[in-house]
């Protein structure tokens, strides 16, 4: 079970369409680059169609980027923001963003902590 959870196909689904929701996001509100999140759903795309391992490193790339992301919403909020506000995404927004970063990390590291065999 846990295999198929961290196929990278699954992941790397998930993270493009993830990305090509927050591109609708962008084009429907000020000051958002859209652009940004077409490149990273377009990257996500490649890393469906590449090997097993060569996505896996490719995830864990996105999983850091994302950490990055999480943890400056996590930021704000321990500040006193409030989600959906300040330019902070809704709620369930931010609880998404928290479970997709540690779904791709956990798939990017998988091989490497044991958790699924070595795919090489």
């Amino acid at each position: 079970m846990i295999d198929k959870i961290l196929n990278t196909k699954v992941v790397s689904i998930v993270v493009a369409v993830w990305m090509a929701f927050h591109i609708y996001i962008a084009l429907n509100s000020p000051g958002m680059i859209w652009q940004v999140f077409a490149t990273l759903s377009l990257i996500a795309v490649v890393s469906y169609t590449l090997d097993s391992t060569s996505s896996r490193k490719l995830l864990m790339v996105f999983g850091l980027g994302f950490l990055a992301t999480t943890s400056e919403f996590l930021y704000h909020i321990s500040q006193g923001a409030a989600p959906g506000g300040d330019g902070l995404p809704p709620a369930p927004g931010i609880v998404l963003w928290v479970v997709i970063t540690l779904w791709v990390i956990v798939a990017g590291t998988a091989t490497y902590t044991g958790l699924i065999k070595s795919e090489s």
